[in-house]
């Protein structure tokens, strides 16, 4: 169980750090790629329920949400516009 709660850490990593690089280039695409599935890797401890988890916990996780659907509504909005 340890092996595997660090390989989703690992990948969570990876994944968050694509996501992130994504925004910083100003690349949308791979921003919400990085940024959606690193939140398929839960790096915390994925046998508590998001209910019972800190509130710094869930508060990433939210955050990480928020931004991915504000990169994706700026994506829609930036591409509608420069037509």
């Amino acid at each position: 169980m340890k092996n595997a709660r660090s390989m989703n850490l690992a990948l969570y990593a990876v994944l968050l750090l694509l996501g992130l690089s994504g925004l910083f280039r100003h690349d949308p695409a791979t921003a919400v790629v990085g940024l959606g599935l690193s939140l398929a890797f839960d790096p915390f401890d994925p046998t508590v329920s998001f209910a019972h988890r800190p509130l710094w916990q869930k508060g990433l996780l939210i955050f990480q949400v928020a931004l991915l659907f504000v990169v994706i509504a700026m994506d829609i909005w930036s591409t509608n516009w420069s037509r």
